[in-house]
């Protein structure tokens, strides 16, 4: 839950104050930083691998300790650059050590502990992360207008390297080390044979294999360009809405009450999944992500009403996709090899979700406002709900070896 948290909070909602203040301070091109934290989405598709790996041979704590670890550092260290360059590299480091200590590493905590109830826990930690633009984006606000943007990136890195370190202390692999069993009940010999696959056995399903699947690649294509929208707006909020004419104050009460908005769509997603299915709720949650970020695109300068209408029903389902990609994949792959492909999918989806800042970048440096950027977000949410309602729910068979 801690992880879902401050991944929402480093790798989205502080971008929004970090990357305009950091700009202005040092004399940098701000859409540089947007690209610069693209980069750092496709360099973490392979970072998404290598975790995968690093997951299975030393374990889940070890390589979440060095993703916050290092994600910590990088934060501090950029607005003390005086290089535009170097920054970037920073910029690149804390996007890709996302996947390190959230991402997959959370996503196999999950299915390690809770293998039965895997969609209701993730639901839950996901849901929590709405505490990050709810708490943790007014205090760096404050901060940074208090003590300036060194010195609120130094708290908050310093707040990431101390969880690093307290997760050597708490998190346990498996629950055999806590003396455990999972979901705390004893596993039955049909459900060791339902979960083994994600307790150790090689599943079949092998990367290549996983690629070569047209359903699973549609469904990471689909909910990837889900996360481009979702990503390029959520991480540049409050550039947008400020271009559009509202005020300061405006904007920050509006993003920081975006957590609640979130949570609760999160959580009736949870409800309409289980009694509509979760295709129907995934063509939902798409249909208003893109009419969210219309709405955005087609208020005017000073219709701030309107453009804040269009971001309220947008956050509404910013919180959802990932109980839906999860409780898709969970029913086409099946419990026993969710994690097998969904390291590899995620892959996918995260480099896709880098292009959303790319998106805003070009936008804003093409054009010099936000709103090509909003229309380009529509049409990708729009695809997205295609490719996921073809993917559909229908078991996938599993490949012989």
């Amino acid at each position: 839950m801690l992880s879902f948290i401050l991944v929402n909070f480093f790798a989205a909602n502080s971008l929004n104050i970090a990357f305009p203040a950091i700009a202005e301070l040092r004399g940098f091109d701000y859409s540089n930083l947007l690209y610069f934290n693209t980069i750092g989405g496709f360099v973490g598709i392979l970072v998404t691998l290598i975790s995968r790996a690093a997951v299975q041979k030393v374990g889940v704590k070890l390589v979440i300790f060095v993703g916050a670890l290092i994600s910590g550092i990088a934060f501090i260290l950029m607005p003390l650059c005086t290089s535009q360059s170097v920054c970037g590299l920073l910029v690149i480091i804390n996007a890709f050590t996302v996947v390190m200590y959230n991402s997959t590493t959370a996503f196999t905590l999950i299915g390690n502990w809770f293998p039965r109830k895997k969609g209701f826990v993730l639901g839950l930690v996901t849901g929590a992360g709405a505490i990050s633009a709810l708490v943790l984006l007014p205090i760096f606000s404050n901060l940074n207008d208090s003590v300036g943007i060194v010195k609120a990136m130094l708290c908050f890195g310093v707040l990431q390297i101390a969880f690093a370190v307290s997760t050597l202390f708490w998190i346990k692999n498996t629950p055999a080390e806590a003396g455990l069993y999972p979901d705390n009940m004893p596993m039955t010999a049909e459900e060791e044979a339902r979960f083994v696959g994600q307790t150790g056995e090689k599943s079949p399903w092998s990367v290549t294999r996983v690629l070569k699947n047209k359903r699973f690649l549609l469904y990471s294509i689909g909910w990837g360009l889900s996360a481009t929208c979702l990503i390029g707006i959520m991480t540049s909020a409050m550039p947008i809405m400020l271009s559009k004419g509202a005020s300061q104050a405006t904007v920050l009460a509006v993003v920081s009450s975006s957590g609640i908005i979130g949570f609760a769509g999160s959580t009736l997603s949870g409800v309409t999944d289980t009694k509509f299915g979760t295709v129907n709720t995934s063509v939902v949650t798409l249909a208003l992500q893109a009419l969210g970020a219309l709405i955005m695109g087609i208020a005017g300068q000073g219709q701030v009403a309107l453009m804040l209408a269009g971001y309220v029903a947008l956050v509404s389902v910013s919180q959802t996709s990932n109980n839906l990609l999860s409780s898709q994949l969970i029913t086409v792959a099946g419990a026993r090899h969710f994690n097998a492909v969904f390291g590899v999918a995620w892959a996918i989806i995260y480099g896709l979700r880098a292009l959303g800042s790319t998106i805003c970048g070009w936008s804003l440096s093409n054009f010099g406002d936000y709103t090509p950027a909003l229309y380009i977000f529509v049409a990708l949410s729009v695809l997205a709900l295609i490719l996921v309602r073809l993917v559909g729910t229908e078991p996938e068979p599993v490949p012989e070896d």
